[in-house]
């Protein structure tokens, strides 16, 4: 490092988009999280959204037509969702929306979404966060990709002139049972 790396240093700390951890003032990402970083690249399943040679679903069908996810939820980017769960840092809302509105764009390319909308927090994750993750992402996501939000996925899927909308649902819940009641819940695709 030379000297004005270390003058950095000192008066800006720099830390980690993923996980927080302070790193090299010359870096977004920290090393361990270059290595840990899982991106789901190439063919992907469409019911679980895992590559295709990694697929957990067996292809079962679901009450969703697809489905897309441009991380694994291991090493970095849980770290990140966890740091979202945890202090909703605008910083990592930005940066897993982008992940996901570049997802979007790769395998959905022309595809005509015409909401996206978020899964609705429970009374108690509220209170002790004071905030829904998921909302967040589907904000950020709608603003990034042009496709209007909309907070209540049930009221419109129970409104007959709105039933048949398009509905992709923006998330960090990443595990498949979340995934499934998502879906379950109306929506036709869902992005972690």
């Amino acid at each position: 490092m030379n000297f004005k790396d270390i003058f950095a240093t000192a008066l800006f700390t720099r830390r980690c988009k993923w996980c927080g951890e302070v790193t090299d003032v010359r870096v977004d990402v920290c090393e361990c999280c270059k290595d840990t970083l899982a991106r789901i690249e190439g063919d992907a399943c469409l019911y679980c959204g895992w590559k295709i040679e990694d697929c957990v679903c067996n292809k079962q069908k679901h009450f969703y037509k697809y489905i897309c996810s441009p991380l694994y939820y291991e090493g970095a980017a849980k770290k990140a969702v966890l740091r979202l769960k945890s202090k909703g840092e605008s910083e990592v809302v930005e940066m897993l929306a982008d992940e996901m509105s570049e997802c979007l764009k790769e395998r959905f390319d022309g595809y005509d979404f015409e909401v996206c909308t978020s899964v609705p927090a429970s009374k108690k994750s509220l209170k002790e966060r004071g905030f829904n993750q998921s909302e967040l992402l589907a904000k950020a996501v709608s603003e990034n990709s042009g496709i209007p939000y909309a907070p209540i996925l049930k009221k419109l899927r129970a409104q007959s002139r709105t039933s048949d909308i398009p509905i992709i649902m923006a998330t960090a819940k990443g595990a498949e049972y979340d995934k499934v009641v998502g879906l379950d819940s109306g929506a036709d695709d869902y992005v972690t």
